[in-house]
């Protein structure tokens, strides 16, 4: 009976701890939600460029409810697809203990994201690609 219940115990926790694990997750999916103008992109490596929005290239990231996404650029949609949150870029680093904010896009293209102050960075830096840097759009 002690070991049965021992049992419980620990698949109840990890169950409370995956559940836990889902509502961040999902907290940062809703934090995306919404329009963001670009403002800059920093690519790439040691030989780093910063391409500002004084191009006259009006980009947008738009992040729906529902995992949709569609980027634009001068009011034309130029990539649109799915996204999720996760933490971790794949599961082998996340079981290394990165458990960094993750957006992946269309199943294949991950970035590190943050947002703070409606500023969102979105960071292929892993791979040796870009960091683009987004303001929330007002409505």
């Amino acid at each position: 009976m002690k070991r049965n219940l021992t049992t419980l115990l620990i698949v109840a926790g990890g169950f409370l701890l995956s559940a836990d694990k889902g509502c961040k997750e999902k907290q940062v999916a809703e934090s995306l939600y919404g329009t963001w103008k670009w403002e800059k992109t920093a690519c790439c490596g040691r030989g780093m460029k910063i391409t500002t929005d004084d191009e006259n290239t009006d980009r947008t990231l738009v992040f729906n409810e529902g995992g949709k996404y569609a980027e634009t650029k001068n009011g034309v949609v130029s990539k649109e697809g799915t996204f999720v949150v996760r933490k971790g870029i794949n599961d082998y680093q996340l079981s290394t203990g990165d458990s960094a904010d993750v957006v992946l896009f269309d199943e294949n293209m991950a970035g590190y994201v943050t947002n703070q102050n409606d500023t969102l960075v979105i960071s292929f830096g892993y791979m040796d690609l870009q960091t683009d840097y987004y303001t929330r759009k007002k409505k």
